[in-house]
């Protein structure tokens, strides 16, 4: 017998051997009962439970904030800071961000080049708002950080090159028609010269007018540690990394800030449409968008809920109408909650882009949707849905020490407490669905919408008038009607 023919009674024999192995199995499955075609069921999901916190706040007002994790040796560090381009003066728009870039052009201590330098042997990026490192490395990562926020050696040449950056940058950025939009949006919702209207986008003439003297006097009013907080989440024991920030941080006095600008709500007007000619764009970018309420209302835990059922996900009924049965929509969110700080009010809004020639369709589908949230409470499968969304991606958000740096200052920036998640689960789970229908009546008012068109006119112009969905209002990028 040659070695083939061995080879190949072998390959015959483990065949027959693996049959009669899975006949065996089949018998043993089929006499206990089990049926193979039937998907199993779910076991019951582990609950949520947020890493323990630490915290303290230093002598200077600096807040820490420390979760230890020690799976592996890295260690997230984050700086949450009391401030943002909300707080950019009237034509000074752009300031804060000038600013924090400037923070990476050298310190007093050391140069440009030696900051990269210096960022380059430890082998992982240093920014002034935080950095992801080796636990060896956590230390002179944290000085580094320390250096570029209270030393920043704020020279003209690097302002001229950031400026002249920012300034080719905003260009583009005035291009997108997303951007137009949400700008158009908001300054109709808030007033053109409010803070979050003014946030969305600088101009170039405002670039061009920041001084060297601006941003020294921004950073010393709004980068102070009474207005901020150091959070490390990590590979590095509680009180070490409070000794750390100590440390660090030492020479970073308290100082009185420049106070954040309230902004108040327009009173809603009657449903208009405001059109913006992008002149041979062949979508349709549609905005959506009414006032919402503070966070801490019991409500808030409805909206939550109420978000992906009409439309945050893509088997929400305003995406599953547009998107699935009548192919009017490429992409979006056409419903989401944007919760902001307590001197902001937060926005129920949405975005989708749409078919041009379908635009007058889409919109009439969007508010029928947005008046049957009103009037027709969610199926046992929509809260399904709204849960799986709300409650179930919780374990990903905290699943990396990056994560749960976000969380942290997510939950900062919005005023909301450390526990904040600890309640959060039981609060959604025991939200009914007379309770997502309540929401929406009391916050949803399709009579009384912002919607914002930014779209080729000649194309979309006549079938809106046509449609007679609302009145149109031809507006330039800054929400000014224009000649018709």
């Amino acid at each position: 017998m040659n070695v083939s023919t061995r080879v190949v009674r072998a390959g015959l024999q483990g065949a027959l051997l693996a049959g009669v192995a899975n006949m065996c199995v089949a018998r043993a499955a089929s006499a206990q009962g089990l049926d193979r075609a039937a998907r199993p069921a779910a076991g019951p999901a582990a609950p949520f439970v947020f890493p323990t916190t630490h915290s303290q706040t230093l002598d200077n007002g600096l807040a820490v904030i420390v979760v230890e994790n020690h799976a592996l040796p890295l260690v997230a560090v984050r700086l949450e800071l009391g401030a943002g381009d909300a707080l950019d003066p009237v034509g000074k728009e752009g300031l804060f961000a000038i600013d924090t870039a400037m923070l990476r052009e050298g310190t007093t201590d050391m140069t440009a080049e030696q900051q990269a330098n210096a960022i380059g042997q430890l082998g992982s990026p240093v920014s002034p708002f935080g950095f992801t490192t080796i636990t060896q490395s956590f230390a002179p990562s944290l000085g580094l950080m320390a250096d570029m926020i209270m030393r920043p050696a704020f020279s003209q040449p690097a302002l001229d090159r950031v400026k002249s950056a920012s300034i080719a940058i905003n260009g583009r950025t005035w291009q997108n028609p997303v951007n137009v939009g949400r700008h158009v949006l908001f300054a109709k919702m808030f007033g053109l010269e409010s803070p979050i209207a003014r946030a969305i986008a600088p101009t170039q003439s405002s670039l061009a007018s920041i001084t060297l003297e601006d941003v020294r006097a921004f950073h010393d009013s709004t980068f102070r540690p009474n207005n901020a907080a150091i959070i490390i989440v990590g590979d590095v024991r509680a009180a070490d990394a409070i000794t750390a920030v100590r440390e660090a941080f030492a020479g970073w006095d308290r100082s009185s800030l420049r106070q954040a600008v309230s902004t108040p709500a327009l009173e809603p007007a009657t449903t208009t449409i405001y059109l913006v000619d992008r002149p041979g764009i062949r979508q349709s970018y549609v905005f959506t968008g009414e006032h919402a309420l503070d966070r801490a209302s019991p409500d808030a835990y409805a909206l939550d809920m109420l978000a992906p059922i009409l439309g945050s996900t893509l088997n929400s009924r305003i995406m599953q109408n547009l998107r699935e049965r009548h192919s009017y929509a490429y992409s979006g969110v056409p419903a989401f909650v944007s919760w902001q700080p307590r001197t902001i009010p937060s926005v129920l809004y949405g975005f989708a882009s749409v078919n041009a020639a379908k635009t007058d369709s889409a919109l009439i589908e969007w508010l029928n949707e947005l008046r049957g949230m009103r009037d027709r409470p969610p199926s046992p499968s929509e809260m399904a849905l709204a849960r799986g969304a709300v409650v179930g991606s919780l374990p990903s958000q905290i699943e990396t020490d990056d994560r749960i740096a976000e969380r942290l200052v997510y939950l900062r920036q919005q005023e909301l407490p450390l526990d904040y998640y600890d309640h959060y689960t039981a609060a959604s789970d025991a939200v009914t669905p007379a309770d997502v229908t309540g929401a929406a009546r009391r916050y949803i008012n399709p009579e009384h919408l912002v919607i914002v068109v930014v779209a080729d006119r000649k194309t979309v112009e006549p079938q809106l008038r046509a449609a007679n969905v609302a009145p149109v209002v031809v507006v330039d990028e800054n929400g000014k009607p224009i000649a018709p």
